[in-house]
């Protein structure tokens, strides 16, 4: 089974970017005139554009040769157990269950995790730690991929 997922920002997060912008650009309009707000527009809704679409682009699949998260790449024989968290455990793994050598790509526009072990004892990470908007989805995959 392939599986893929973009966890892009909310709307709620370019409304905020838009509010930002709006207000930082009528700032410095106000004070430098026309061709200072054109310019001010320009390069702040280019900079809010381009932090969120970055940010909103953590990729997650399960394809043949692993698990892709992001660059990042973890072989299916390195796979060990993978569970999902709901939100209120996943607010505990994050708090007080945290460990320093957990490789985190969580989004807090994301409620649910899933926890994927690593088995590899070289990896420097002993567990990923996932957000991901349908975590049954992505574990269902990646114990298809595992089952070969």
């Amino acid at each position: 089974m392939s599986y893929s997922e973009t966890l892009r920002c909310p709307l709620s997060w370019w409304l905020i970017g838009l509010a930002f912008g709006v207000s930082f650009v009528a700032a410095l309009g106000m004070y430098g005139g026309g061709w200072v707000a054109l310019a001010a527009t320009i390069v702040t809704f280019g900079i809010i554009s381009g932090v969120l679409l970055r940010y909103g682009g953590l990729r997650l699949s399960a394809a043949p040769d692993g698990l892709h998260v992001g660059s990042n790449v973890l072989e299916w024989e390195f796979v060990g157990d993978v569970s999902v968290l709901d939100a209120d455990a996943t607010r505990e793994r994050l708090h007080e269950g945290s460990h320093h050598d957990d490789f985190l790509q969580i989004r807090p526009y994301v409620t649910e995790v899933i926890v994927v072990e690593v088995t590899d004892v070289a990896d420097p990470h002993r567990a990923w730690v996932l957000s991901s908007r349908r975590p049954g989805a992505l574990v269902t995959a990646i114990a298809e991929h595992r089952a070969g």
